[in-house]
């Protein structure tokens, strides 16, 4: 640059970064994103006064040093743009509801990130790719000054969140150093007596703690009375990534004698999502099924024959020196006793049948309305590829 340009380019230049430097010394206050040093985005109510920057939260106003704040910007600028972009996409799928999410947690909009997402989880609670956005995304962080304070709260929290905010606080909680003393927690909160605590406690272990608890998430999964407890600790029993957990549970199904335990077995055989397990439930759906339960089919005594009444003899009585003929009346019988038992009988207990065909529909990914269905695919194809000549899965 030459000499004259120069001393024409260099001053304006210059009180340029000085306006800009000055009227970045104090910013009203608005909501907005700021991105922190080490990539985290926080929104909340904030200000900058001289070289910090100043957020409101319940308890009144805080400081963060200014040097820790790369980025700051304005809420609803973000908001716009981001709805322009992603959000008058028709019809909404779980694929346009990803890249919403992740669009909007890009943008530090965590709100309307955790909204995306929820309507996914909802359907498929361990979907790989929302899952992923929360974790990279980390849409709970909190700021340095508030994690110890923070995450205590997020325990309390916990359990009344929807599923992918509950996704976020099980990130922020995994980075906590007192992880183990949180497991032992989450332990003991499987026999709590409020469901909320309890599937909060088992969703965080198969989340920060896989395999483990696994006699625990067994007991559940059969007998807890809440039906979304034995959910999620069938969900337990499928992180742990071994089919050998399925031993009790097809047991159970197969030689029970109570309907109820083996329609909770079918159910959670289903949502453990181990493929071992269809042979189990083709045999059950194939065995004969009675109310007591057990591979002997309920017997009785059934009696078929006639009766015929006739006169055997007659007493003579005296009375007053007449003499009285009373007939002796006796029964003629003729007929068979036999031991009948029932031998046909696919279902007894009306949800029995549909849970076992609903384990199948999860396992297989193929719809069956009856078990003679479910049992002729079985012999046409489902042999072939879980049967027990097939590669085990």
């Amino acid at each position: 640059m030459n000499s004259p340009l120069r001393t024409l380019v260099m001053p304006l230049c210059l009180s340029i970064c000085l306006q800009v430097a000055a009227a970045a010394q104090d910013l009203p206050e608005a909501k907005r994103i700021l991105t922190m040093e080490d990539g985290a985005k926080v929104r909340v109510v904030c200000r900058l006064v001289g070289q910090e920057w100043q957020y409101k939260n319940s308890t009144g106003w805080h400081s963060v040093d200014a040097r820790r704040v790369h980025a700051a910007h304005d809420e609803s600028v973000l908001l716009k743009e981001w709805r322009a972009t992603y959000k008058q996409q028709q019809p909404e799928t779980a694929t346009t509801r990803l890249r919403a999410a992740r669009g909007a947690a890009e943008a530090g909009l965590a709100v309307e990130a955790l909204a995306e997402l929820d309507a996914v989880l909802k359907e498929r609670p361990d979907d790989p790719a929302a899952r992923a956005i929360v974790t990279e995304q980390r849409l709970m962080h909190l700021p340095s000054a508030l994690e110890a304070q923070g995450r205590e709260h997020l325990m309390k929290l916990g359990p009344s969140l929807p599923p992918a905010a509950l996704e976020a606080v099980l990130v922020e909680l995994a980075r906590s150093p007192e992880r183990q003393a949180l497991v032992a927690v989450w332990a003991r909160d499987m026999d709590a007596p409020v469901v909320s605590r309890r599937t909060f406690a088992m969703h965080a272990l198969r989340r920060l703690a896989p395999g483990e608890e696994l006699r625990a998430a067994a007991l559940h999964a059969l007998l807890d009375a809440s039906a979304e407890a034995r959910v999620h600790a069938a969900l337990m029993l499928a992180a742990a990534r071994d089919p050998g957990v399925t031993g009790p549970f097809t047991q159970a199904l197969l030689e029970s004698r109570h309907a109820l335990v083996r329609e909770r077995a079918a159910e959670a055989l289903g949502h453990m999502g181990y493929a071992v397990a269809v042979p189990a439930l083709i045999a059950r759906l194939a065995a004969p099924v009675n109310s007591s339960g057990g591979g002997r089919p309920p017997h009785a005594h059934v009696w078929f024959g006639t009766q015929r009444a006739y006169v055997q003899d007659f007493d003579v009585e005296v009375a007053q020196f007449a003499g009285v003929a009373d007939p002796v009346v006796n029964t003629l019988v003729e007929g068979a006793v036999l031991d009948v038992g029932v031998v046909s009988t696919l279902e007894v207990r009306s949800s029995e049948g549909p849970a076992v065909r609903g384990a199948l529909q999860r396992l297989v990914g193929e719809r069956k309305n009856t078990a003679r269905e479910w049992l002729t695919w079985w012999e046409s194809s489902g042999k072939l590829r879980y049967g027990p000549s097939a590669k085990s899965r």
